[in-house]
């Protein structure tokens, strides 16, 4: 908080002041980046923190909507199971808290057969379509 006094006005031998007072609190907001929002299993994704408005004290908390959570930073996660996943990040601030939510979807691998003198099993990736 910043506060000063200003001088505002003589008057009868009195001086009045106003005194003011600021709150310079940035707002907190939670936020991140990922290199894959999807591919396929196991998908591996980094997570860079850019939240704003956090001090040095600001504690983070990650849920990977796999059952896994992380308070480091910039934490990193894999993924498994074919679905989307919420993750999401909840940056606290003394008494601010915000939340960021972002999915990252896990695509479904698909089986297909070729004929090649007998049959042989091959997997072709989603993302390769």
């Amino acid at each position: 908080m910043i506060s000063f006094v200003r001088p505002l006005k003589h008057f009868a031998g009195i001086c009045l002041f106003l005194l003011f007072s600021h709150s310079s609190f940035a707002e907190l907001k939670a936020n991140f980046t990922v290199d894959n929002t999807g591919g396929c299993s196991p998908l591996a994704v980094s997570f860079t923190n850019t939240t704003t408005g956090a001090s040095s004290s600001v504690k983070y908390k990650w849920d990977f909507g796999n059952g896994n959570t992380s308070t480091l930073v910039n934490p990193g996660a894999t993924f498994k199971d074919e679905k989307t996943y919420t993750v999401t990040l909840t940056a606290t601030d003394g008494a601010q808290t915000s939340v960021k939510k972002m999915d990252i979807v896990v695509y479904i691998t698909l089986a297909i057969r070729a004929r090649s003198s007998g049959w042989q099993s091959r997997e072709a990736r989603a993302d390769a379509f």
